[in-house]
């Protein structure tokens, strides 16, 4: 990721902001990963009696991701980062993985509950990290972020038999 930081007029150094998009560019890739394998499984090998269900489960998700993912790249671009826009951007910055298996609706969810579950504590160990620095806005935002994987796995967790 190119950055030209300079020091910010609002009180955050130089280092604290490319400490924060730094983080911000990790959140950003784990959001896109999460967001295809939502989008995925929603297209995928879904069936049974509660097909309708499920498909919209994974819809509203991966919308809602969507929205997320736009938040996160314009944090980033606010803090004078430059967003990504490749996969390979995104598969180098991230901590997720992609699903690469065809599985079944039962491991459709434990997977994406699995990996909102890592999502959420990886955010939650952003924000202490980032308390050390004066950049209150990215750890307002990132304890927005995980309140919403928090939503996700609750109702996911839901959905597991």
């Amino acid at each position: 990721m190119k950055r030209n930081l300079k020091e910010d007029k609002t009180g955050i150094s130089k280092k604290d902001l490319e400490s924060s998009i730094k983080t911000l560019t990790s959140v950003l890739s784990n959001e896109m990963i999460l967001y295809t394998k939502t989008r995925n499984f929603h297209w995928g090998s879904v069936s049974g009696n509660i097909f309708t269900e499920i498909h919209r489960l994974f819809e509203n998700q991966y919308l809602e991701l969507a929205q997320v993912i736009d938040e996160v790249a314009e944090r980033v671009k606010k803090l004078g980062g430059q967003e990504m826009g490749t996969t390979d951007e995104f598969f180098d910055n991230a901590t997720l993985r992609e699903s690469t298996q065809n599985i079944d609706r039962d491991k459709m969810i434990a997977e994406l509950l699995s990996d909102h579950e890592q999502v959420t504590t990886e955010l939650r160990s952003s924000i202490v990290k980032l308390s050390e620095t004066n950049d209150y806005g990215t750890i307002y935002f990132l304890t927005g972020l995980a309140l919403k994987h928090e939503s996700k796995t609750w109702i996911l967790r839901k959905h597991i038999n």
